[in-house]
């Protein structure tokens, strides 16, 4: 799997809740740390690898949809 960065700024500056976003990946990313993203609270470079892996199956579901 490729983590395309500049697509995971995309989905974190769009629309899309962590209410969502947890709800999609079954709650392995919570809805408080997806949050922590969009805020800049935590710095997206510092963002673990396996958080990375779901975000980008979230934007491979939603680009096969």
């Amino acid at each position: 799997m490729l983590i395309d960065t500049a697509k995971i700024k995309q989905l974190i500056d769009s629309d899309i809740t962590g209410y969502r976003v947890e709800k999609l990946t079954n709650g392995k990313i919570k809805q408080q740390m997806y949050d922590r993203y969009r805020t800049k609270q935590s710095k997206f470079d510092r963002m673990p690898l396996l958080t990375a892996m779901e975000l980008m199956k979230i934007i491979d579901s939603t680009k096969e949809s």
